[in-house]
């Protein structure tokens, strides 16, 4: 599909009042993502949900991503599958940082790849961009790893209130809100 095409799909979402969008192996490139977000900013669309599932999306890519998530006020961003590099990662959240964008919640589903000290501090510089959650599925995390995000959370540094852990375990950063 032509990047020219994706700001029509904003447009289409916003004449059908339509509050999610999926972008499954589309082949993301920056350009698509830029086309996109002018669409949505053109037509003042507001997005509940974005989902992304896109192994071929290059880091530069991840960049656009914050800007849409902030021109459309989404809540819940979901990085599903998308080989998440740590310049994937770091490039997401340089993006949030520069824009100040804010991530209501944040899902990252990993596909079972063990979490590397590198991708641990960029999950804690992301949870400076993330306000209520960061959701990790699929995420072999050891403890030493849970631990530094643990304390990341605690530090009180971060905006984020809980950490939901592959396991379905949840860690709050207020320890009354604990289960």
């Amino acid at each position: 599909m032509p990047a020219e095409s994706f700001r029509d799909i904003a447009i289409t979402l916003k004449t059908t009042c339509c509050k999610q969008i999926a972008f499954e192996n589309c082949v993301l490139t920056s350009r698509k993502l830029f086309e996109f977000h002018t669409g949505c900013q053109d037509n003042d669309l507001s997005l509940s949900r974005l989902n992304i599932v896109d192994s071929t999306m290059l880091p530069d890519a991840y960049y656009d991503v914050a800007n849409i998530v902030k021109i459309t006020k989404c809540t819940i961003l979901y990085l599903r599958y998308c080989d998440l590099s740590i310049q994937k990662l770091e490039s997401l959240g340089k993006s949030c940082k520069e824009s100040h964008s804010l991530i209501p919640r944040l899902g990252i589903n990993w596909s079972n790849l063990t979490a590397t000290d590198g991708h641990i501090s960029i999950l804690c510089d992301l949870m400076m961009c993330a306000v209520e959650m960061l959701a990790l599925f699929n995420w072999e995390i050891d403890v030493k790893g849970k631990q530094r995000l643990i304390d990341t959370l605690h530090l009180g540094n971060s905006k984020i209130q809980r950490i939901q852990f592959p396991d379905g375990s949840n860690v709050y950063k207020r320890a009354s809100m604990r289960n």
